[in-house]
């Protein structure tokens, strides 16, 4: 589990795994291990859990087990870093082949907010 994080209602959790590069089909299963962990030894009463992969590119396989995964959707990244001066960017963006519920997170980082 990269990032858990907790919305700004406290009513979920939200289980971040992040990868590198592509996201293949295994990671479906990693990031159901985490919410199963989560939902068995964090959760409060009323609370329930979450869970977002983020990576660069997907595949067929991802999208697919993701049509019947529960309550994981996934995210594209792009970033872009200048080392000669200050520019940066960070850009995530869910991805338009998984539907999934978007809600306001607490913010992670001073440029990452999910809603």
């Amino acid at each position: 589990m990269d990032i858990l994080a907790v919305s700004e209602d406290r009513k979920r959790l939200l289980v971040v795994e992040l990868k590198r590069a592509r996201a293949g089909d295994v990671v479906v299963g990693q990031i159901q291990r985490y919410m199963g962990y989560a939902q068995e030894a964090l959760i409060e009463p009323g609370q329930s859990v979450e869970g977002v992969i983020i990576a660069q590119e997907d595949d067929l396989r991802i999208r697919r087990a993701l049509t019947i995964a529960q309550n994981i959707r996934f995210m594209k990244y792009s970033s872009r870093v200048s080392f000669g001066g200050s520019e940066s960017l960070h850009n995530i963006t869910s991805s338009n082949n998984v539907p999934g519920p978007h809600h306001s997170w607490v913010r992670l980082q001073s440029h990452i907010r999910w809603r």
